[in-house]
């Protein structure tokens, strides 16, 4: 019930899992939700982002894992939680405890390492293929345009882009 998705930073990740949760939305009807945990410093915004991705109003007082346990327990319902790296533990049992009390939701999970969660089954990402007409140069140069970099694409910039990605990969 839980996929992560494994690989080193830049190889897909992210955009493979919003592929997978797009084409699983008509069978997860009661609800799919991209959690993304990016900009979170650690585990005591855990609950708050996940409340807050759920459109879930946390009560005072009560646990918060709990209500949202509470509130997934009864939907076919995807999470699809990003970036989980750097709050792995925190998030592997956050995560756990919701499989555990919600037994009809389903997650899949971005990282550079498995979740190491009973039953997961992790997937490695591979990484884009490298050399001056592959698609991980393809991904530099767009990045690249995307930050404003005003790089050429003529032959001397391009093989040193694929060298670059080479030594990256």
């Amino acid at each position: 019930r839980l996929v992560p998705l494994t690989g080193v930073g830049g190889c897909g990740k992210t955009r493979l899992a919003i592929e997978v949760a797009y084409r699983e939305v008509p069978a997860h009807v009661e609800g799919v939700w991209f959690v993304d945990l990016s900009t979170i410093a650690d585990e005591v915004a855990l609950p708050g982002v996940f409340a807050t991705t759920l459109g879930l109003a946390l009560r005072a007082g009560d646990d918060p894992l709990e209500q949202i346990a509470i509130y997934l327990a009864p939907r076919e319902a995807l999470l699809v939680v990003d970036n989980c790296e750097h709050v792995i533990d925190p998030v592997a049992e956050f995560i756990d405890i919701l499989l555990e009390r919600a037994p009809r939701l389903r997650g899949l999970a971005t990282s550079r390492e498995s979740l190491e969660v009973e039953g997961e089954f992790t997937w490695k990402v591979p990484s884009l293929a490298t050399g001056n007409d592959a698609p991980a140069v393809d991904l530099f140069f767009e990045r690249a345009a995307a930050a404003g970099a005003g790089l050429s694409r003529d032959d001397a910039t391009t093989s040193i882009v694929g060298d670059v990605v080479e030594r990256l990969d």
